[in-house]
């Protein structure tokens, strides 16, 4: 059995949460927390006997509320971009396929469910391989004892075959919130890549002045950096709208190919882009902005990539197109094209402009 990995955005605050942006969640959230102390302060207030009581109350009442207030809007990409994947693909579902999602999710979406099972993980350790496949860095070979068992691959093929057969709802259900996560995780270069180091888990790195690893900061740090410069003054809706919308005229050479295939991308894009700087001859990394700007260009084409695929993937098997069985294709997802054919765009939820959002 492979030994597991462990992520190091999994024990993350930010992670416990479907939603949670940020400690203190977005702009609404903060607003709704100081609605909050602002009714405990006038309880304790009429309460407190003592003048000087009240002023000690009412300096941190204060200083609670300027900590809510200003404190910095720092997204966990780590689920914030796999909401962003869900989201991406809840655009480009056939009528059919979006029917059959929602009557297994229901009352939650795509993007709620999208870092279930990063929590299932926790709950049981036995899928935690089925979150990467270890390429070696250099010669792409897969790390002995991940070969035949257990791996990214190994989960979406078993994913796919109980949400297209099974007849237990709650099975089709997991494996629906299996393969949302784990098409997003195939996009995330460092969970198809080793470099004897964890999937960089052991790589310390500096980010924005800061100490972290480099599987975090492609987890958090990149993904933050790309939508902080290039989709400003949007919601995270708007900018996987935005996103979809830059990349459609590639989405049929996107969704071409197999889980594996898309595998390697993302094992040379680690090869060419992850692991592309000089190591110190003692201490930590230094990721550059230069470094950084490459990884935002980077990782906003994995998730349209990691977005549309999910979509192909998921037509492909709650809406196949009609065809005698032998002559379906290796590859998971069905063609951009074919599915245009299939259904009409019309019924598509869109978001609200994303004016201002690409830069």
């Amino acid at each position: 059995m492979p030994k597991p990995r462990i992520d190091s955005s999994t024990d993350s605050p930010t992670r416990t949460g479907l939603t949670r942006i940020s400690p203190f969640g977005g702009i609404e959230k903060r607003l709704a927390a100081v609605r909050f102390l602002l009714q405990m302060a006038q309880i304790d207030l009429q309460k407190a006997k003592i003048m000087n009581t009240k002023l000690r109350f009412s300096t941190r009442l204060l200083v609670g509320i300027l900590t809510i207030l200003y404190s910095p809007l720092v997204f966990g990409f780590a689920a914030e971009g796999h909401r962003l994947v869900a989201l991406i693909a809840e655009e480009h579902l056939t009528t059919k396929t979006r029917q059959k999602v929602e009557e297994l999710l229901a009352p939650a979406t795509m993007a709620d469910v999208s870092s279930w099972a990063d929590e299932e993980r926790s709950r049981d350790r036995s899928t935690s391989t089925w979150h990467y496949i270890d390429y070696n860095i250099v010669d792409g070979r897969v790390k002995e004892g991940t070969a035949t068992h257990g791996t990214i691959l190994d989960a979406i093929s078993s994913q796919s075959e109980i949400l297209r057969s099974s007849s237990d709802r709650a099975q089709r259900e997991r494996a629906l919130k299996f393969l949302i996560h784990f098409l997003a995780d195939l996009h995330q270069p460092l969970h198809c890549a080793d470099n004897d180091d964890a999937g960089g888990n052991r790589v310390d790195v500096v980010v924005d002045g800061r100490p972290s690893r480099l599987h975090r900061a492609w987890d958090y740090n990149v993904p933050a950096h790309m939508l902080r410069t290039r989709y400003t003054s949007v919601t995270l809706e708007q900018a996987a709208h935005a996103i979809s919308q830059r990349f459609a005229a590639q989405a049929n050479e996107f969704q071409k190919g197999t889980p594996e295939a898309w595998s390697r991308e993302s094992w040379q894009i680690a090869r060419t882009v992850v692991y592309n700087f000089d190591r110190p001859t003692s201490g930590p990394v230094e990721l550059t902005s230069t470094y950084m700007d490459q990884g935002a260009e980077t990782i906003e084409v994995q998730f349209a990539k990691a977005g549309y695929r999910l979509a192909a993937i998921l037509n492909s098997i709650l809406d196949p197109p009609a065809q005698p069985a032998q002559v379906r294709s290796k590859a998971v997802g069905a063609p951009a094209e074919a599915q245009k054919d299939r259904h009409s765009a019309t019924e598509r939820r869109r978001p609200a402009s994303a004016a201002g959002a690409a830069k």
